[in-house]
């Protein structure tokens, strides 16, 4: 996962995701209806938390957040990473029939704690779109 800017993030692509805006008590959903653009990261409001994916792009994945006054970007291509590394899981969204899915990456570092034997420890969460769920909630 590498830190980007808002100028390195490709408009013209269509992402499926979130972003949450300071002024508003749900999320935007975006989607090929709703798009992203470069006018909606202002100042004020802006946008508390954000997760963007496109599939066709290697599966990029773009993680927002809004820090002490900056936006904090993060991307990552999620094809191509071992399975071995990561671990997928969906959670369920309150009010909503899809489920968001999540990207777990672990990275493997000397424990001391385990006599100094290598570990799998957490290293990142990247979002990986909706699943659409059919079944009705419980």
């Amino acid at each position: 996962m590498k830190k980007i800017q808002v100028s390195d993030i490709n408009f013209s692509l269509e992402y499926e995701g979130y972003i949450w805006y300071s002024n508003v008590q749900n999320p935007i959903y975006i989607d090929s209806s709703r798009p992203i653009a470069k006018e909606d990261f202002t100042d004020m409001p802006f946008i508390v938390e954000g997760y963007l994916y496109n599939n066709s792009e290697n599966g990029k994945s773009i993680k927002i957040k809004f820090i002490d006054g900056v936006y904090q970007i993060y991307s990552v291509e999620l094809q191509g990473i071992a399975d071995e590394q990561c671990s997928r899981v969906e959670f369920v969204i309150k009010n909503d029939k899809r489920k968001l899915k999540a990207v777990q990456f672990w990275e493997e570092s000397q424990d001391s704690a385990c006599d100094g034997m290598p570990v799998l420890k957490p290293s990142w969460i990247a979002f990986e779109g909706f699943q659409s769920s059919n079944s009705p909630e419980s």
